[in-house]
């Protein structure tokens, strides 16, 4: 690779980062800091630009690219710590200035706890309950602890590992961490007032990790527990069973063949299922998961139906593409994040062009798209940029097992 080919790497990738970036932040600021969002805005590209160039740096110079776990302890510390301050906060703000993420999550899961239809309550703006069964599931440990915001830091430490598991350098997951997550002004606040969006992503990619990992080392006891768990987190938000169904069947048709992969498929798809099933069989006219469909409430009725069903097969065709391509774990995530930007980002961006109020609403939304797509090009860019010698010396050898598909019959 020229130096010009590598310099153009380098801005592409910046580009890149500070697109998504921008996308989960620019609501915020806008509502929140409107005089100074150009600035902030500037801010942000500067930090992302250092970002990288600290971590191109990082790869080519040091030996190994490590980096002490005490950096990742001191990076959940100081996330845990914020949360001891903002959350007693957040709870005292009222009426509109309160999460209704959290407000959404905690009226729900209290029903469920109490053996009561979770769907019957609405948060404190009169909104209908989001979150699926398996969130509110994942929810109830914590919620007996004292507080379901609990499970905010419990996935980000379980997050962080993933993290450290996926890349092949430790420096690179925690550039990874610092843009995806610290820096993202709808994923950071969020994950301190108690909202569930952040960690819906986190333990998709967590569960993915680990259902693949189990497979590949063909632990029965450990496919079962991951497979449970993938289903569980299926069953949080319904965007995840239509772009990541498709392509976990592919990943696996590539590796054992479609026969096997089914039968693995079976055990997630038929946890969320098992999940979901009673609670929409029991009042389907209350489901509120199936009936939020108002992001496309700012075109006129007679053209949402058709766009959705529209964004709704485009998202499921380009999750279908990883049949034919040959799929690693980084072009997983980068097919999971084109799919998820298709339902996610799209209506984001139409209201934010065509509405007349509320404009850039959904963008803070975009982030899980933001996360999956970021897992592909902070790995791409390790992979270009590392020396041959000190990719030999990846943290998490497993990876390579997950990546190049194998010659097991169905």
């Amino acid at each position: 690779m020229t130096k010009l080919q590598k310099s153009l790497c380098n801005i592409g990738f910046i580009v890149l980062l500070f697109a998504f970036w921008l996308a989960g932040s620019v609501r915020e600021f806008a509502v929140y800091l409107p005089h100074q969002i150009l600035a902030l805005i500037v801010l942000g590209l500067c930090c992302i630009g250092a970002v990288v160039i600290g971590l191109k740096w990082a790869l080519s110079r040091r030996k190994d690219g490590r980096l002490g776990w005490g950096w990742f302890v001191a990076l959940w510390v100081f996330v845990a710590i914020l949360y001891m301050i903002v959350f007693p906060r957040a709870l005292e703000k009222i009426d509109m200035q309160k999460n209704d993420g959290y407000d959404a999550l905690h009226v729900s899961s209290s029903q469920l706890l109490h053996g009561h239809f979770p769907y019957h309550v609405r948060d404190f703006e009169g909104n209908p309950i989001s979150p699926m069964p398996g969130a509110l599931i994942l929810a109830l440990p914590f919620l007996v602890l004292g507080r379901e915001s609990l499970q905010n830091l419990f996935w980000l430490g379980v997050f962080i590992w993933f993290a450290t598991r996926y890349f092949r350098f430790r420096v690179t997951a925690f550039a990874f961490l610092l843009v995806t997550v610290i820096a993202n002004a709808h994923t950071l606040p969020n994950i301190l007032d108690g909202a569930d969006y952040p960690i819906n992503w986190m333990y998709i990619c967590v569960s993915v990790y680990l259902f693949f990992s189990a497979i590949d080392q063909d632990s029965n006891w450990k496919f079962i527990a991951s497979g449970i768990l993938l289903g569980v987190a299926f069953s949080s938000r319904p965007t995840y069973g239509l772009t990541i169904g498709p392509l976990l069947i592919a990943y696996l048709t590539q590796r054992i063949g479609l026969i096997s992969a089914i039968r693995r498929i079976a055990l997630p798809l038929g946890v969320t299922l098992a999940v979901t099933l009673p609670f929409y069989l029991y009042d389907p006219a209350h489901f509120a998961p199936f009936h939020v469909t108002d992001h496309l409430g700012f075109l006129p009725v007679w053209l949402q139906g058709p766009l959705l069903i529209v964004l709704l097969v485009v998202a499921v065709a380009t999750a279908c593409s990883g049949f034919l391509i040959r799929l690693t774990l980084p072009r997983f995530f980068l097919l999971a994040g084109l799919a998820s930007a298709v339902i996610l980002v799209t209506p984001a961006l139409m209201m934010t062009v065509f509405a007349s109020s509320e404009k850039m609403m959904l963008l803070g939304y975009s982030d899980a798209a933001g996360c999956f797509l970021s897992l592909w090009a902070f790995r791409a860019f390790e992979d270009r940029f590392a020396p041959a010698s000190t990719r030999q010396a990846s943290l998490q050898p497993s990876n390579a097992n997950l990546a190049p598909p194998c010659t097991k019959p169905a």
